[in-house]
């Protein structure tokens, strides 16, 4: 019942950091790193329980995830990036920082008081297009990904695609990430950031079931 508690938490706490910002790009490489960072959570989970996602085999978490927009590409890029978008897709659970050099540092508070940090990094802006991201070497959470905007055939929109690769650690780590997490697999996690961002496009804000507990609950 958690699930949801990551992924509005980190893009709550991206909108915030990216809100500081000058560039529209700096607000996308917030929100593509939150994004990384509640996904490579669930992949965690998903991998220690033993348990397998479609197109995230064990040993190797890694999902896939598109849906179709009635906007265009440039249009998706520029919603996506604008700092004031992410509040209205999810709301809160780690605290990010822009650490100069196109680097965001994450810290995320665990269980008994606990804190875990680390950094990534956006390493493909494309303007109109997209972004990917890496995590760097020293990661507690080895991740990668994108979201990638293209034209959907005969002229219905755009196709938004996000993606996601993540090597998990064990040990203490690993223990304390997955006393955090709910149910959800990693395709779901990313099919529901995808319909937020969908939804909040198209009509303007997120539905109802979306942001009330009881409901999110019902639809695992």
């Amino acid at each position: 019942m958690q699930e949801l508690a990551w992924i509005p938490v980190a893009l709550g706490a991206a909108a915030v950091v990216a809100g500081l910002g000058s560039r529209r790009s700096g607000g996308l490489a917030i929100a593509l790193t939150a994004v990384a960072g509640v996904a490579a959570a669930v992949a965690l989970r998903d991998r220690r329980s033993g348990r397998e996602t479609a197109g995230a085999a064990f040993g190797e978490p890694e999902v896939e995830r598109s849906i179709t927009i009635g906007k265009t590409p440039e249009e998706l890029y520029e919603r996506w990036s604008d700092p004031k978008t992410l509040p209205q897709i999810m709301a809160g659970f780690a605290t990010v920082r822009a650490a100069g050099d196109g680097r965001l540092q994450w810290k995320v508070e665990g269980p008994l008081g606990r804190t875990y940090e680390w950094a990534s990094e956006t390493v493909d802006d494309r303007p109109g297009e997209g972004a990917g991201w890496r995590s760097l070497p020293d990661a507690a959470i080895a991740n990668e990904g994108s979201v990638r905007f293209r034209p959907a055939p005969a002229e219905r929109g755009a196709v938004a695609t996000l993606r996601f690769r993540f090597d998990p650690p064990g040990g203490t780590l690993g223990d304390a990430v997955v006393a955090l997490l709910g149910t959800t697999p990693l395709d779901l996690a990313a099919d529901r950031a995808l319909r937020r961002f969908k939804s909040l496009v198209e009509t303007g804000e997120i539905p109802t079931t979306e942001r009330q507990p009881a409901a999110r609950a019902d639809t695992r």
